[in-house]
């Protein structure tokens, strides 16, 4: 192990020296054909792939945009896919770096009699050298040199289970201009986006498939991300109570902005989408809704002459065939013939087959979404037609691997033998604030019979330490999401075992760092300490209805005959079980999309 952190340790010492050569190495020459410019970006790629750096992440777009151009939406996709991990991985890289100098200050202090609570112990000749957090991170700094490499991205994809199925949705933002004036966070006012939808079957039949997403026609309404922030910016102001407040005036207001929401909900998934959302549905679990699907493929591709991707959209048309409208079959079509007796028949048999076999209510195996900077705070899980898919966010597919890596080699990692009621520890208003909260929750936590907990005050660090460290979950029910006696960078630091349910506001929010990183949050402190997954909400959530939902999942998941076994099942599950939509969608989960289990 000391050897290894010595190695990682000098090569991390160079970043600074190989950005500098990096920036001077990328000149592109503007006077250039387009042809030339390609093989200039590729080399550059080539030459300068052994520090990801947020630079090289502008080189890989603006080597996706010509890919565009020139129609190869394969390629484009896997530009994206390294693209979108660049950032995720500067964060890690850099933080692994810190857990290095600290481990190697300590190893040089006088010795002295040390404490069981020493975040910073040293490994010893009787401590496991390898936590899956040095393997997590590991993984990633190795995967610096071969990120790029041509047959990397179908490697990846091979190591993580046949069930899976990950989509990554990116706005063509590169494509457009933006002013400086406009703050980070301020939603594109002027037009609605296009997207790339990049969707990826996992496993020994791993497939790529790419969808080109046109803007929407904004016509005289707001944009999709406009409306968007008015809405949540409604739903802040409406709970700020003063002497005029009006009970009714206020029901009223909640009202319209659920009805505001569901109809934003409905034209992403029917107007900006369109036939693309077929992209969003996991594979079927049913053998049966399986064989009959194969049954009708096998009927349509005879009168077709299909590649290996038309195919596949083929099979996901008449998989969520009454999850199309009009509109969004003939764009099918169009993709798999211009013949048009043909075409008519397709049309007719896809539509008669999602008469007689609904995809609503389908049991599906899960999903795992990867969303760029400017559309990551859109509650994706809460379309209609995502309702009880199993799903999860992650940073990018590279990571996604190595998480999966890291816990699947770990006997002991909670993702392989399931939480125990007995083991979740839990902060209860720790600020004292919440009595209301309190006197709802703390009764159902005894009759769950969970482990250790604190009510009414805030555990002191060795506490929150050895929870994440050591208990199967760790739940906290207060105010947003940062620990008063804990750090984010501390959370970093930390080899994480436990579950983390954050039941707070804004617990699942990611923040912009300016142009050029990816937005970062408590989740992604979670992530990088190589926690399995997390529960967090995107924005504020009204107290009585987090609440009243809390007790009712806990219920559903941790029950020990009827519980749902699998912890992102159970969320998504109960997802729309909240009152009010607003609150619903605001529910996440980062990381493993599955493999959780309650004994």
């Amino acid at each position: 192990m000391d050897a290894h952190l010595a190695e990682v340790s000098a090569l991390l010492a160079q970043v600074g020296v190989a950005e500098r050569d990096e920036r001077q190495a990328m000149i592109i020459d503007p006077s250039q054909s387009s042809s030339d410019e390609y093989e200039q970006l590729c080399a550059i790629i080539d030459d300068n792939g052994h520090f990801l750096t947020p630079e090289l992440a502008t080189f890989l777009k603006r080597k996706c945009q010509i890919e565009l151009e020139r129609s190869e939406v394969e390629r484009a996709g896997r530009s994206l896919l390294h693209a979108q991990a660049i950032s995720f991985h500067h964060q890690t890289t850099f933080q692994q770096f810190r857990r290095i100098q600290k481990r190697q200050e300590s190893t040089q202090r006088p010795s002295i009699r040390r404490s069981h609570e020493d975040l910073f112990e040293p490994d010893t000749p009787d401590s496991p050298s390898d936590t899956p957090l040095d393997t997590l991170q590991r993984q990633i700094m190795t995967q610096q040199a071969s990120i790029l490499a041509e047959n990397h991205v179908e490697k990846v994809i091979r190591s993580l289970p046949d069930a899976w199925r990950v989509v990554q949705i990116n706005t063509q933002l590169f494509l457009q201009s933006r002013f400086k004036k406009e703050s980070s966070e301020e939603a594109i006012r002027s037009t609605n986006l296009p997207l790339l939808i990049t969707q990826i079957d996992c496993g020994q039949n791993e497939l790529v498939k790419v969808a080109e997403v046109p803007s929407v026609k904004r016509s005289d309404r707001p944009t999709i991300l406009s409306e968007f922030q008015e809405i949540l910016h409604t739903h802040r102001q409406i709970y700020t109570k003063n002497q005029k407040f009006d009970r009714v005036a206020y029901n009223q207001t909640r009202d319209e902005l659920d009805d505001r929401l569901l109809t934003l909900l409905d034209t992403i998934e029917n107007r900006w989408l369109g036939f693309a959302k077929l992209t969003l549905l996991g594979r079927p679990k049913d053998p049966e809704r399986v064989r009959l699907t194969d049954q009708a493929f096998k009927k349509c591709v005879t009168k077709l002459k299909l590649d290996h991707v038309q195919k596949s959209w083929l099979w996901n048309a008449l998989d969520g065939a009454s999850w199309l409208e009009e509109g969004h079959l003939v764009q099918v079509v169009e993709l798999l013939t211009s013949d048009k007796t043909v075409a008519k028949a397709l049309f007719k048999a896809v539509q008669e087959f999602g008469v007689n076999n609904p995809s609503a209510g389908v049991d599906r195996h899960p999903v795992v979404l990867i969303l760029d900077k400017d559309i990551q705070l859109l509650p994706w899980e809460a379309l209609p037609m995502m309702k009880n898919q199993q799903c999860s966010r992650v940073p990018s597919l590279f990571f996604l691997a190595s998480l999966y890596a890291s816990h699947h080699q770990n006997k002991a990692s909670v993702a392989k033998v399931g939480v125990n009621n007995e083991k979740i520890f839990y902060v209860l208003n720790p600020n004292n604030d919440l009595q209301k909260t309190q006197d709802r929750l703390e009764s159902p936590f005894r009759a769950l019979s969970l482990g250790e907990g604190f009510v009414g005050e805030w555990p002191s660090f060795p506490k929150i330490q050895g929870a994440l460290s050591e208990m199967d979950a760790f739940m906290y029910c207060g105010h947003g999401s940062r620990l008063k006696t804990i750090t984010s960078q501390e959370i970093e630091k930390l080899n994480i075992r436990a579950l983390p349910l954050l039941f707070g506001c804004n617990s699942g929010r990611l923040e912009r760092l300016g142009r050029t990183f990816d937005p970062t949050g408590t989740a992604s402190s979670y992530l990088i300490a190589s926690a399995p997954c997390l529960l967090g909400f995107l924005w504020s959530v009204t107290d009585l209805d987090i609440d009243t939902w809390t007790v009712e999942f806990l219920e559903h998941w941790l029950e020990k005959r009827k519980g749902q076994k699998d912890f992102v099942k159970a969320v998504a599950e109960k997802r729309h079980c909240f009152k009010r939509l607003v609150n619903s969608a605001a529910t996440v989960v980062y990381g493993l999309p599955s493999f959780f289990e309650t004994r």
